[in-house]
């Protein structure tokens, strides 16, 4: 499994990028005492990535014997049964096929943003299937999405995918907790779509009651223009006291805590594919809003045991709205919360994850047999 590592965190840093990343890590230690499959990060550095050597490695992790590169086109010496790659780059799909001959499978996670790396990623998807790759998306909101884009620029939806999985399961060390030190909290990187200071933004507008935490990154990762322009227009967020309190570059289980020591958790990004940080949010009890682009629909959606788990607001909506979601919300008994977080817990167990996770390799290694 290539795993790109950013600002020095490696796939068993205690900090965590995102929620890609989240899941790598999720993986890897899902399976870690596995009787028969083993997962093998092979870790890509910035430096690997910029000299443009990262095909060649992986390629040479993935076949070698004893370490020792193989020449592009030699069949693989049997190290590895399969790739699984998370990234939407030629380099990590389709030339990894070519330069492997092993059965790659694709976890396709990135939402639809109207980019130009969007409509690359919706010609490679046909490339990379007509090469027999395994392509996965992460949820049927998303493949609704990219089959009207794939429409426009292909005139078919996206085809022959392999079918949705789950990029996250709840650990067994959630807890439901009665003290809460927040009224509502979020948890995203410091990013323009992404958006985590919407919360503290509209309970400002209306100089709310409610007290709001952010459980966000630094700007030390930023590279885009928009994205520093946007980190810096919200470092008048930085304080760590109420009403409106801004942590950053916390480690990922202080981050649960926070989020879990309040009453209301918001998802702010209304083009999220799955919603890692909204199981993690339902699965410790806490209600969650989730804000939905014109479509009223939201991708978290799914995840929820029960829609009385979450509410679908516009992130449009004027800030009375919100503050009326928060108000229903953090009214719930602690029996409420209780029930959501067992339910929740039941419907992603760690176990439904390895076991879907199994399938998805077995039918990679698989076809590749019947097919030679």
């Amino acid at each position: 499994m290539p795993f790109k590592v950013h600002d020095g965190k490696k796939i068993t840093d205690n900090k965590v990028m995102g929620g890609l990343e989240r899941f790598a890590q999720l993986l890897y230690y899902a399976f870690k005492d596995h009787p028969t499959i083993t997962i093998v990060p092979y870790e890509i550095t910035k430096e690997t990535r910029e000299s443009g050597r990262a095909l060649i490695q992986m390629a040479g992790g993935a076949n070698t014997d004893a370490g020792k590169l193989i020449q592009f086109g030699d069949e693989p010496s049997g190290a590895f049964d399969l790739i699984l790659s998370n990234y939407e780059e030629e380099t990590y799909t389709t030339r990894l096929i070519e330069a492997t001959k092993l059965p790659v499978v694709w976890i396709y996670h990135t939402a639809y943003d109207g980019t130009f790396g969007r409509v690359k990623s919706i010609r490679l998807f046909k490339k990379f299937t007509d090469m027999d790759g395994h392509l996965y998306f992460v949820s049927e909101h998303q493949k609704r999405i990219y089959d009207v884009e794939s429409v426009r620029l292909m005139e078919h939806p996206v085809e022959k995918i392999k079918g949705f999985v789950n990029p996250a399961h709840c650990t067994g060390d959630e807890f439901v907790s009665n003290k809460f030190n927040y009224d509502v909290s979020t948890i995203a990187r410091t990013s323009y779509m992404k958006d985590p200071f919407y919360v503290h933004r509209q309970l400002d507008s209306v100089n709310s009651v409610h007290t709001s935490v952010v459980v966000t990154t630094g700007g030390h990762h930023l590279e885009s223009g928009k994205e520093k322009k946007y980190y810096e227009e919200n470092l008048k967020y930085n304080e760590t006291t109420a009403p409106r309190t801004t942590f950053r570059d916390l480690p990922y289980i202080d981050g649960i805590k926070t989020m879990a020591n309040t009453k209301v958790f918001i998802s702010t990004w209304p083009l999220e594919t799955w919603g890692i940080t909204s199981l993690e949010s339902l699965s410790h009890g806490v209600p969650t809003i989730l804000l939905t682009d014109s479509t009223g629909t939201h991708a978290s959606e799914g995840i929820a045991a029960d829609s009385s788990h979450i509410r679908l607001i516009p992130k449009t909506a004027p800030a009375a709205d919100l503050e009326l979601a928060i108000a229903e919300l953090t009214a719930y008994t602690p029996e409420k919360r209780q029930e959501i977080a067992l339910a929740t817990q039941a419907k992603h167990s760690k176990q439904a994850f390895i076991d879907m996770y199994t399938k998805v390799f077995n039918d990679a290694v698989a076809a590749k047999k019947s097919k030679i």
